[in-house]
């Protein structure tokens, strides 16, 4: 047998232990672990629902709105739990009634004992931050609980406009918070009065339009017009809501694109609503505070929940069922005692909605079955409306349909001897004299 030269070994042993390397299972392309999931809670202050291009208004005034609710669930009948705004976000973040919570007039701050959303994903380890665009959801009135930052400094004038500093200030959270789980709460409140021109935009109902109305006026100078106001006046003061309204949905589009961008969009859930509407002379009034009728209560509710299918649900919901649709889309257990419902439910599962307040009057009301009572308890008056033939609430059936109104009624009568989880001791906010002057110029420390 011939011998084999040690350069022929050498290259034997190479080409099988090339073979062997070729066997050897070759370990698996490493597959990048996805961010932590976010949530991102915007409220925009005063957005009445009808006065969105997503819920079908003419003027295309929210586009940005428009198109998230394409990749999202929209809810077409969504009312807050009251008509202002303390009591309507203190009881979106907790899931719980504002007459629970105490704070259901002017100058109350919420409750210490209130647990909030950020609290709660807090304590799950998400990295929290807001920003907040007015005082009555600011950290004197007890919002920044649960928060590692809090945002004020946007808060301005009536007619400061401060829906770009927010969504900057938005931004800025989202950079310093990647790779973090988080929450972000976002405020806008440009849609409030005062109602202010912007010219790049070019709604005109009447281009000539000569009235009283004017930008940025003054809320005691239009308080005074309000009785004298004609129909064009009207359309002229809603074509500048109008306009507030699209800007701020600009700033919601930049404020989308951006979570886009930092890779922040597909994971995360995201939530757009108001804290309420305004009315503009439908029942005698123009504002908000007071009345429970639709153009006060009823709002936009456009969510996305990550991996979940676009739709539109047509149940009444309610604002207190934020938080547990945020925390069952997170997979994070329900604390006991919230109020509200998962919304991925919601279509097998009617329910009665309660909206409550104090400013002004003492009104309750309850919507069901597609009929909506109120309750003026000053007044010791109930008024019931079909709202699927008369949306406007033009009607009161209270005295034609008795057997509705017994079962509303009913309804409100069990909502109200519900057990509470807090009576009594309230945080009175100490108002300063700056603070009074700004309010007052925003219409509020007085009755609406």
């Amino acid at each position: 047998m011939p011998s084999i030269s040690a350069r022929s070994r050498a290259c034997v042993l190479l080409l099988l232990l090339g073979a062997l390397a070729c066997e050897r299972p070759q370990p698996a392309a490493l597959t990048p672990i996805p961010p932590p999931p976010g949530v991102v809670v915007v409220v925009i202050d005063t957005l009445r629902w009808d006065r969105s291009s997503a819920y079908g208004h003419s003027r295309d005034t929210t586009p940005a709105l428009r198109a998230l609710a394409l990749d999202a669930v929209l809810y077409e009948h969504a009312r807050s739990q009251a008509p202002w705004t303390t009591p309507s976000i203190g009881s979106m973040l907790s899931s719980r009634y504002p007459s629970d919570l105490g704070i259901q007039r002017y100058g109350v701050a919420l409750p210490d004992d209130a647990l909030l959303l950020a609290e709660i994903l807090q304590q799950a380890g998400y990295r929290t931050g807001a920003v907040v665009s007015h005082s009555y959801c600011g950290a004197k009135w007890g919002f920044q609980q649960g928060f590692d930052s809090f945002d004020e400094s946007a808060i301005g004038g009536a007619a400061d406009l401060s829906s770009e500093r927010v969504t900057d200030a938005a931004l800025d959270f989202l950079q310093r918070a990647q790779g973090q789980p988080f929450f972000l709460f976002v405020h806008y409140f440009d849609p409030h009065f005062a109602y202010v021109e912007h010219p790049g935009f070019a709604y005109s109902d009447d281009p000539d339009y000569q009235g009283p109305i004017r930008s940025a006026q003054p809320i005691r100078k239009l308080r005074k017009l309000i009785p004298s106001l004609q129909p064009g006046d009207w359309a002229e003061l809603l074509r500048l809501y109008d306009l507030e309204i699209a800007y701020t949905d600009q700033q919601l589009g930049r404020l989308v694109s951006g979570l886009k961008e930092q890779g922040r969009y597909d994971d995360s859930v995201l939530v757009v609503t108001a804290d309420h509407g305004e009315e503009f002379g439908e029942h005698g009034r123009w504002g908000h505070t007071v009345n429970l009728y639709e153009q006060a209560v009823r709002v936009p509710l456009v969510i996305r929940y990550p991996g979940g299918a676009p739709g539109v649900v047509r149940q009444p919901v309610a604002l207190v069922d934020v938080v547990p649709s945020v925390l069952s889309a997170l997979g994070l257990p329900q604390p006991a005692g919230l109020v509200g419902a998962d919304l991925r439910g919601v279509d097998t599962e009617p329910r009665p909605v309660f909206i409550e307040t104090s400013k002004g009057a003492r009104r309750d009301a309850v919507v069901f079955g597609g009929h909506k009572l109120i309750r003026d308890h000053e007044a010791d008056r109930w008024e019931l409306y079909d709202l699927s033939a008369d949306p406007g609430e033009g009607t009161d059936l209270a005295s034609a349909k008795p057997q509705i109104l017994a079962e509303l009624q009913g309804m409100m009568a069990g909502w109200a001897a519900r057990p509470r989880r807090r009576e009594g001791k309230v945080e009175q906010v100490e108002i300063s004299q700056g603070d009074a002057a700004r309010l007052e110029a925003l219409g509020y420390l007085e009755e609406e």
